[in-house]
């Protein structure tokens, strides 16, 4: 599907965490790692609590809500990073959920492991859709520069789509130039991938979508403008300064 154009790179990676503000003091006390942005994200399913996390060149986003049991196969095991000055480490974010920091030259997203009963599937989904490579059947994928692993487990991917808030780490996302256009062309008849959520817009200048990959492997369309993003940043921002409580956006259909 992208043969003839540059493979998608991800741009961020998503967990559900019950308690935010712990994460995020262990996050700081362990790797000084600070959120740069944090917002309250109004939907139907109510308030959710957010953070963003630079990683290098990546983003990691921590949302404080969750609801319902976390998946045994098809989801992300463990996150890795690399970061100067920093011993080989693991932090659970919250169970199951593995953030694991390498030393390393500079601050990067370096690996996303995957639980996955449709390892095989899955790999040609990320090949067909993401431009993401593969050395060999035993090798990871490589998608620009950062490995994903599918590690095999037992069972087979419930009936039931994924629901959005389940704990632990829910979904990568992947850079598109239009939402829309992607989500149309990869949730079309006949494609692996199957429309878990359709284009939204989370604040003016940043849209997503989501889909479900062979073994319900979420991954995420985001379509991003920092010229339409600044204004209305700038404006909760200066609304949160007087009223004492955090920036809020309301979240959009397409």
């Amino acid at each position: 599907m992208y043969e003839k154009m540059e493979p998608l790179k991800i741009s961020t990676v998503c967990a559900n965490i019950p308690d935010l503000d712990a994460v995020l003091s262990v996050l700081y006390t362990r790797l000084k790692l600070a959120p740069f942005l944090r917002f309250d994200l109004e939907a139907t399913e109510g308030v959710t609590p957010v953070a963003f996390i630079r990683i290098g060149e990546h983003t990691m986003e921590l949302l404080g809500r969750i609801k319902g049991e976390r998946p045994q196969s098809g989801v992300i095991h463990c996150v890795e990073i690399e970061a100067p000055g920093q011993e080989k480490t693991e932090i659970e974010l919250a169970p199951e959920t593995i953030l694991r920091c390498c030393p390393g030259e500079q601050i990067r997203l370096r690996a996303i492991e995957i639980m996955t009963s449709l390892p095989k599937e899955d790999a040609a989904a990320f090949i067909d859709y993401t431009g993401a490579t593969m050395a060999g059947p035993e090798n990871s994928l490589d998608l620009c520069g950062i490995a994903i692993r599918l590690v095999e487990t037992e069972g087979i991917p419930p009936k039931e789509l994924p629901g959005l808030f389940f704990p632990g780490w829910h979904r990568l996302s992947v850079h598109v130039p239009s939402v829309s256009e992607s989500y149309e062309t990869m949730s079309a008849s006949g494609s692996s991938l199957e429309s878990l959520v359709e284009p939204f817009q989370v604040m003016p200048g940043h849209k997503e979508a989501m889909l479900s990959l062979p073994s319900h492997v979420i991954l995420q369309l985001t379509e991003e403008s920092f010229l339409k993003m600044t204004p209305s940043l700038a404006v909760e921002w200066v609304k949160s300064k007087f009223s004492g409580h955090r920036m809020r956006f309301n979240t959009r259909g397409k």
